[in-house]
C-alpha cells in the first residue's frame, strides 16, 4: 500500500496539493468507460476518480490526501433486504430521496455489522470493514488523526467547500429517539471507547477541521469509508464546488407567483433577504393571521407567538387556551398538541409534531431549542431582540391559581412550549427573563400550565407573501415603562439593516445618513416624539434606560445568626448578608437564601449527612453512601466508591439509585415527584425541575452554592471505570428512555447548574432531597 500511495501522491501532487484522484478535465459528468478495463492506477492520462460499490450501484468519488484515500462522499448504503439488520438501526436525517444521494445515519452496531456491539465492547481486527463497501474499511480514530494532521501541515480544508466535501449530516439522536439536521458533519470511527460509546469526528458551521469526542453507540452518525490499497476505480464524477452565498446577491428566488419569496436557512442569505426585498412574513392560510419569521444557524422560526384559536377547528383548545393581551394567547400542552389526552398522558409521537402549528411548521423540541440558545451564543445575538427572535415577555396560565397571571414587575419572563415530555402530566418549557436578558433555559413543567408557542420551519426554507413593519408591544419592553406608547413603527426596509450573526456583525450596521436619523434620544428629548425617518430605536445608554442594571455583587458574612434563629424549625445559619448597609436590602428582597439544618443520621446504616434549606426544599449537602446491597439488591455490582474514597460517597448506576433493576432496560416511572429510591425515610431523589429549580436560586444568590459544598464525584462508566474530571454529577429521577435517564452536574468552582440525559448504566452520586412542609399542613 505505501508503494501505492507514494506513486499517488506523485501524480496526485502533479495535479495540485489536494486531488480526486484524476486529472481530466472533461466536465461532463459520470461517463461511461465502455468496454475498457477498469483503471487500478492513477495516471494523469486516466479520467477515472470514483469507484462503483457492486452491492449496490453507488458511485462515490475519491480523494487523496496524504498517504490516505478517503471516500469523497458519505455511505449511502442501505439495502434493508440484503441487511434486514438496517431496519432498526439506520436512519434518514432528511427525506428518502436525499439520503439516496447524500448519505444515511447508523448507529455504531450497523457500522461494525454486530449488534452485540451497541453494548459490548467488542473485540475485532483493523482494518475492520464493517459497512463499507469491498476493499475498504472504517477508519479508526489513528486514521482521523493522520487525515487531520495531514490536512493541517498541507493547509487544506476538509470543509464542505473543499474535494473532501464533508457537508452536514445530522444524526439520529438516541435520547430523543429522532432524526435532526444542524451544521455538523458527524462520522462514526471504528474505535471504541468502552461497551456503550465510541469515538465520532465532527466538524460544524465554517471550520474546516475535524475534532473528536465519545459518544453514545445509539446514536447514528454517518461513515466515510479509507481505502486498504490501490482503490480500484471504474469511472469519473465531476465535482462541483457549491457555492457560498454571497450577501450582496439575493439568494431569494421567486416561487409560484411574483408576489411571494422564500427565505432561506443560511445566514448570509437571511441578511441579503433582509435587505433586498421587502417580505419577511407568511400567512396562517387557517386563520390569516400574518407572522414575521427569524432565521438563524441552520434554522427559520417564528418571531411571533402563535394566535390561533379556532376551537371548532382545534377541540382541543376549548378550556385550554386563554387571552393574556388582545389577539395574544397562551396554551396548555393539550392545547398546544390539539390533543386533550396528551395533557394526562405520556404521548408517543411521530416528529416532527405539527400539532396547532401553521402547515410547514411544528413544535420545536428540546433539542431545537437548544441548537436555537447556542446559534445565538455563536452570532453574538440576543434573542429578546426585537428586530430579531424577540422572546418578548408574556404572562402564564397558573393551573393552580386557575388565572392568567404575570410574574412581578421586575422579574419579566418568556414562556414557551416545547414537544418534550418528561412525564405522563409535565413537558418541557423554555423561558428567559426579559430583564436580565441572559437567554433561554429548560425545565421540566406541569401539562396544565399555559405558556406561549413559537413554532420551527420543517425545512429550511419558508414561503414568504408579506411584509409586516413591527410594531413594539408590550410583549417587547415592559409596562413600568412610560415611553410604550409613543413607540414608533419600526422602519421600512430601506432603514432595517438586521445583520447576521457572524463573527464580524455583532455591531449593528449604521444607517445611511442620507435617509436615517441616528441621533440619541437623550433624555432632554424623551418627551418628544421620534422621528418617522430615523432608523435609531434604540435609547441612549444612560441612567434612565428602562432595563434595570444587575444588582452589584456584595459580599456577605456567613456567621450564625444563633441569637435571631430560634423561630426556625431547627438550628440555623442564614446565608444572608448581614452587613449594616445591606440589612433593609435583605429584610425587603426576595432574594433565595441558603438555611443550614442541624446534621441527620440515616437510621439504616449510621452515617451522618449535613443539610440545607433552600426555600420549599431541603438538600443533603454530603453525597449518599448508603451501600447495604444484601437489604437493597439492586446495589450488588452496582455501585462505587468516588475517586477520593467512599468517605466522599458512592456512585451509583440509575437502577440502583431508585433500588429497581427492571429500571436498567425500560422506564418505570408515570410519575417522578415521589421516588424514594435509595434515600432515607422521609426522604426522594431530586427531579429535573427541583434541579433546574434550583439553579434558578443558585444564579439569584450564588452562595447557596457554598452551602450546597458540591465537591467532585467523578463518574463510574459502563465498564466500571473511575473517572474523576473535576465534575460532580448527581442522578435524577426523570427518565428519557428505556435505558436513559437525566443527570445534573456542575463543574466544582463555578455557578452553573448543567443537565444531560444519559445511560443508565452510568454510576454517578445521589443527593436526596425533603419537601419542606408548612406549618399547620
Amino acid at each position: 500500500m505505501k508503494r501505492f500511495l507514494k506513486t499517488a501522491l506523485f501524480f496526485g501532487l502533479a495535479c495540485g496539493t489536494m486531488t480526486f484522484l484524476a486529472c481530466g478535465d472533461d466536465p461532463s459528468g459520470v461517463q461511461s468507460t465502455g468496454d475498457k478495463e477498469p483503471s487500478g492506477k492513477i495516471d494523469s492520462t486516466e479520467i477515472y476518480n470514483a469507484f462503483t460499490d457492486k452491492r449496490d450501484g453507488n458511485v462515490y468519488r475519491v480523494v487523496l490526501i496524504g498517504n490516505q484515500a478517503w471516500m469523497a462522499e458519505d455511505l449511502r448504503y442501505w439495502d434493508k433486504n440484503a441487511e434486514p439488520f438496517l431496519i432498526n438501526h439506520s436512519w434518514c436525517a432528511t427525506t428518502t430521496e436525499r439520503c439516496k444521494r447524500e448519505g444515511v445515519l447508523y448507529d455504531f452496531a450497523a457500522v461494525v455489522g454486530d449488534a452485540a456491539c451497541k453494548t459490548e465492547l467488542c473485540d475485532y481486527d483493523y482494518p475492520l470493514r464493517g459497512i463499507c463497501p469491498e476493499g475498504w474499511h472504517l477508519p479508526n480514530s489513528d486514521e482521523w488523526d493522520e487525515l487531520v494532521s495531514t490536512a493541517n501541515e498541507m493547509d487544506i480544508s476538509l470543509d464542505d467547500f473543499s474535494p473532501f466535501a464533508s457537508f452536514a449530516t445530522g444524526e439520529y439522536d438516541y435520547f430523543d429517539l429522532t432524526t435532526y439536521t444542524d451544521e455538523c458533519a458527524r462520522y462514526w470511527t471504528s474505535t471504541q471507547y468502552n461497551s456503550t460509546s465510541a469515538y465520532e469526528y465532527y466538524r460544524c458551521s465554517q471550520s474546516s477541521s475535524f475534532k473528536n469526542q465519545v459518544y453514545t453507540k445509539s446514536f447514528g452518525y454517518a461513515v466515510r469509508c479509507v481505502a486498504d490499497s490501490v482503490p480500484k476505480f471504474d469511472t469519473y464524477v465531476e465535482y462541483v464546488v457549491p457555492e457560498r452565498t454571497s450577501s450582496s446577491s439575493s439568494s431569494v428566488e421567486p416561487q409560484s407567483s411574483s408576489s411571494e419569496k422564500s427565505v432561506s436557512n443560511s445566514c448570509s442569505s437571511w441578511e441579503s433577504y433582509v435587505k433586498d426585498t421587502t417580505l419577511n412574513a407568511f400567512t396562517d392560510k387557517r386563520d390569516g393571521n400574518v407572522y414575521r419569521v427569524y432565521a438563524i444557524g441552520s434554522q427559520v422560526w417564528m418571531a411571533e407567538n402563535l394566535r390561533f384559536h379556532d376551537e371548532d377547528a382545534s377541540p382541543a383548545l376549548i378550556g385550554r387556551h386563554w387571552e393574556w393581551e388582545s389577539n395574544e394567547y397562551l396554551y396548555s400542552f393539550g392545547a398546544v398538541m390539539d390533543s386533550a389526552d396528551c395533557e394526562t398522558e405520556l404521548c408517543h409521537i411521530a416528529y416532527p409534531y405539527r400539532g396547532i402549528c401553521p402547515e410547514g411548521w411544528h413544535i420545536p423540541q428540546s433539542f431545537e431549542w437548544r441548537t436555537l440558545v447556542s446559534a445565538a451564543e455563536g452570532e453574538n445575538v440576543s434573542l429578546f431582540d426585537n428586530y430579531g427572535f424577540d422572546a418578548g415577555w408574556n404572562y402564564e396560565y397558573s393551573a393552580i391559581n386557575r388565572a392568567v397571571a404575570v410574574e412581578g414587575p421586575d422579574h419579566r419572563y418568556a414562556r414557551f412550549w416545547s414537544v418534550t415530555q418528561n412525564s405522563a402530566s409535565g413537558a418541557d418549557e423554555w423561558y428567559g427573563d426579559f430583564n436580565k436578558d441572559t437567554g433561554l433555559k429548560s425545565q421540566g413543567y406541569a401539562k396544565k400550565f399555559g405558556y406561549a408557542l413559537r413554532c420551527v420551519a420543517d425545512s429550511g426554507e419558508v414561503k414568504l407573501d408579506k411584509r409586516k413593519d413591527h410594531l413594539m408591544s408590550s410583549s417587547s419592553v415592559p409596562q413600568s415603562s412610560s415611553s410604550s406608547s409613543t413607540l414608533e413603527p419600526e422602519p421600512k426596509s430601506s432603514c432595517n439593516y438586521m445583520t447576521c450573526g457572524s463573527s464580524s456583525s455583532s455591531t449593528p450596521e449604521p444607517a445611511p445618513t442620507s435617509s436615517c436619523d441616528d441621533t440619541c434620544n437623550s433624555s432632554s428629548s424623551s418627551s418628544e416624539t421620534v422621528p418617522k425617518s430615523s432608523c435609531n430605536y434604540m435609547t441612549c445608554g444612560s441612567s434612565s434606560s428602562s432595563t434595570p442594571e444587575p444588582a452589584p455583587t456584595s459580599s456577605c458574612d456567613y456567621t450564625c445568626n444563633s441569637s435571631s434563629s430560634s423561630s426556625v424549625p431547627m438550628s440555623s445559619c442564614d446565608y444572608t448578608c448581614n452587613s449594616s448597609s445591606s440589612s433593609s436590602d435583605v429584610s425587603s428582597s426576595s432574594k433565595p437564601v441558603a438555611i443550614v439544618l442541624e446534621p441527620f443520621v440515616d437510621t439504616r446504616d449510621g452515617n451522618q449527612y449535613g443539610a440545607v434549606q433552600v426555600e420549599k426544599l431541603i438538600w443533603m449537602t454530603n453525597n449518599l453512601r448508603y451501600a447495604d446491597s444484601a437489604a437493597t439488591p439492586a446495589l450488588k455490582g452496582n455501585t462505587a466508591c468516588v475517586a477520593d474514597g467512599c468517605g466522599k460517597g458512592n456512585l451509583y448506576t440509575y437502577f440502583a439509585a431508585v433500588g429497581n433493576l427492571g429500571c436498567a432496560t425500560e422506564m418505570c416511572f408515570a410519575s417522578y415527584d415521589a421516588v424514594q429510591g435509595i434515600c432515607p425515610d422521609g426522604w426522594r431523589l431530586p427531579t429535573r425541575n427541583d434541579w433546574l429549580t434550583l439553579d434558578d436560586k443558585v444564579q439569584a444568590n450564588k452562595d447557596i452554592l457554598t452551602a450546597l459544598d458540591f465537591i467532585p464525584t467523578g463518574e463510574r462508566d459502563g465498564n466500571g471505570k473511575i473517572k474523576n474530571d473535576g465534575y460532580a454529577r448527581f442522578w435524577l429521577v426523570n427518565e428519557d428512555g428505556s435505558r436513559s435517564a437525566y443527570e445534573g452536574y456542575n463543574y466544582v468552582g463555578a455557578s452553573k447548574m448543567e443537565l444531560q440525559s444519559y445511560l443508565k448504566a452510568f454510576g454517578y452520586a445521589v443527593r436526596c432531597v425533603q419537601d419542606v412542609v408548612e406549618a399547620g399542613n
